[in-house]
């Protein structure tokens, strides 16, 4: 939305490694996003969730990849802005700024809003923007970005992500642990060298 101009999205780990352009990834908690991941992979195949050992496989598979992710980002940082989410949602003017400067964009400094302001936009904006996905039986379903299906920002948990969020915290998991080490210790780009945009 403030880029302004064609961007695209791509969700392979390898690609990290193209220095022929400049990329950016936002991390997730571990804890946060893999049971979201679980619980969005589950729903869209209509699988139950009555299995305790299928699910803990599921979990402890979306770690290893997401711990690959994250190593992978780190060791590519000359070309990728590497981000968290969390960052994004308690300081996006700050965080779009640093993104901005990294791509060599130019942005309206004088927007006059604050954070929460840019937060609530950015939300109602997606609350209001269509996407098209083919589900599992190959039916066209439109929603938005902030649909129940697939938010993209917080929104109120269902049963089954509860669930999840329960189980992961009680696995005890060295895989998840090592993610969620992995994912503390990422040091977001900042690119004007350590010192946060005044505004």
């Amino acid at each position: 939305m403030f880029i302004g101009g064609p961007v695209t999205k791509c969700l392979e780990i390898e690609k990290y490694s193209d220095t022929s352009q400049k990329q950016a990834v936002f991390f997730r908690n571990p804890y946060e996003a893999i049971p979201s991941t679980v619980v969005k992979a589950r729903v869209d195949w209509d699988t139950g969730f009555d299995d305790l050992s299928e699910l803990k496989n599921n979990i402890e598979s979306c770690a290893r990849e997401y711990l690959t992710a994250i190593k992978e980002a780190k060791k590519n940082v000359s070309n990728l802005y590497i981000g968290k989410s969390e960052d994004m949602m308690t300081d996006p003017i700050g965080t779009i700024k640093d993104i901005a400067l990294f791509f060599d964009f130019k942005i309206k400094e004088n927007h006059g809003l604050t954070n929460d302001q840019v937060y609530e936009y950015v939300k109602h904006q997606m609350s209001n923007t269509e996407k098209t996905r083919v589900d599992r039986h190959g039916e066209t379903v439109v929603e938005t970005l902030m649909s129940k299906h697939d938010g993209h920002m917080p929104r109120e948990k269902i049963a089954q992500r509860v669930l999840m969020d329960n189980l992961i915290q009680e696995l005890d998991s060295d895989i998840v642990q090592e993610c969620y080490n992995e994912y503390i210790s990422i040091k977001s780009t900042n690119a004007k060298e350590g010192q946060r945009w005044a505004y």
